[in-house]
């Protein structure tokens, strides 16, 4: 081995070894670092406290009228929503006569159907003509026809509610040896009711997003004014802080199921200001579509 190789071995083997260390497989002294079972279980109490009650639509073997895919149950005085004069995407809609409004949840408009579309391709989540969410407290027992070109309806999943826990997935364990970190990882995900596959919509809780779900109500925020990250003096303000916790998650739409009409992305997250919902008017709502 000449000189060349032999210093490749050996920055290999000194990545190797931050890289053990970095994962906590071993110390900096290279000794394996032993499993510690209490402060695994003090780190899955933490992350328990971060619970968020939630909604979730799972599959119903009986017919509702809560549905993703197929056709909607649109009144036939409100106009099926275009853009550049192609029909949009019906996603989901959600009739509230199917939901216990409990303490948590009143912030929903007291009847009525909330309906969500979606641009037959987005690919700029910020521009607000790409989806379209509509309240009605008329309701009919016609499916709304399909617009003269518009795409084909996704297969109808009827939805059940559920009321259950999802949890922030950010939760970052404190430095947890490296088996520890697997087994809480892996468990974090399976008590998340957020990301179960039988999950087919899901309203409040933490969205369970692939990113920065802390970010999502500041951004819906300075969308919501028209802010820019210029703007520091009112972003730093406690009213524009107070205001973060008036947005609330209504919506997540997957890419399974539905063969998202988004292209490459992943998730649709639908947001909306609890006093706005509670009037009726989902004329602000907000939406982000993320990649795998």
């Amino acid at each position: 081995m000449d000189w060349f190789d032999e210093k490749l071995k050996a920055l290999e083997n000194e990545r190797n070894f931050k890289l053990r260390v970095f994962r906590r497989i071993i110390d900096e002294k290279g000794n394996p670092i032993p499993r510690n079972p209490a402060k695994l279980k003090a780190e899955k109490a933490k992350f328990l406290k971060s619970k968020k009650l939630a909604l979730i639509g799972r599959p119903s073997e009986q017919k509702k009228r809560s549905y993703s895919g197929g056709l909607p149950l649109l009144p036939s005085e409100i106009a099926w929503p275009m853009v550049d004069e192609t029909p949009f995407v019906f996603v989901c809609q959600i009739d509230l006569s199917e939901i216990s409004i409990e303490d948590k949840f009143k912030w929903m408009p007291d009847k009525g159907t909330i309906f969500f579309f979606v641009a037959p391709s987005t690919c700029d989540e910020t521009a607000p003509e790409l989806f379209r969410v509509i309240h009605s407290f008329d309701s009919t027992d016609h499916q709304h026809p399909l617009p003269v070109g518009g795409a084909p309806p996704y297969p109808r999943f009827d939805f059940t509610f559920e009321s259950d826990f999802t949890y922030d997935l950010e939760f970052s364990a404190s430095a947890l040896q490296h088996d520890d970190q697997v087994e809480f990882d892996n468990w974090a995900y399976e008590v998340n009711a957020a990301i179960k596959s039988h999950t087919k919509w899901q309203l409040d809780g933490w969205p369970c997003d692939l990113q920065s779900n802390k970010d999502m109500p500041r951004i819906c925020e300075m969308r919501y004014r028209n802010l820019t990250d210029d703007d520091r003096g009112v972003l730093k303000s406690q009213n524009f802080s107070n205001s973060l916790a008036d947005w609330v998650f209504i919506g997540r739409v997957h890419r399974t199921g539905l063969d998202s009409p988004w292209a490459h992305y992943h998730c649709g997250y639908f947001w909306v200001r609890k006093s706005d919902a509670k009037r009726g008017d989902f004329s602000k709502v907000m939406f982000f579509t993320q990649s795998d």
